[in-house]
C-alpha cells in the first residue's frame, strides 16, 4: 500500500461569506434597477411637459387660424 492519502480542507466560514455576498450582491442589482427606472420615468416627465407648452399653444394658434379661415 503504497498509495499517497489525500485530504481537503475547506474553510466554512468562507462559504458563508460567499453566500452573503451573492445575496447582498443581488439586493444591491435590483436596488440599482429600480433606481434606473424611476429616473427614466422622471426623464420622460420632464420631455413632456417641455413640449406639452409649445403643443399647447400650437393647437391654440391652429383652432384660432382655422375660424378665421387661415387669414
Amino acid at each position: 500500500m503504497n498509495k499517497p492519502i489525500v485530504t481537503t480542507y475547506r474553510n466554512a466560514s468562507f462559504d458563508d461569506y460567499i453566500e452573503d455576498t451573492i445575496t447582498l450582491n443581488n439586493e444591491l442589482n435590483s436596488i440599482g434597477n429600480n433606481i434606473n427606472q424611476i429616473a427614466k420615468k422622471m426623464n420622460s416627465f420632464k420631455i413632456i411637459s417641455e413640449f406639452k407648452t409649445p403643443v399647447f399653444w400650437f393647437e391654440v394658434d391652429k383652432k384660432k387660424y382655422s375660424k378665421n379661415g387661415g387669414n
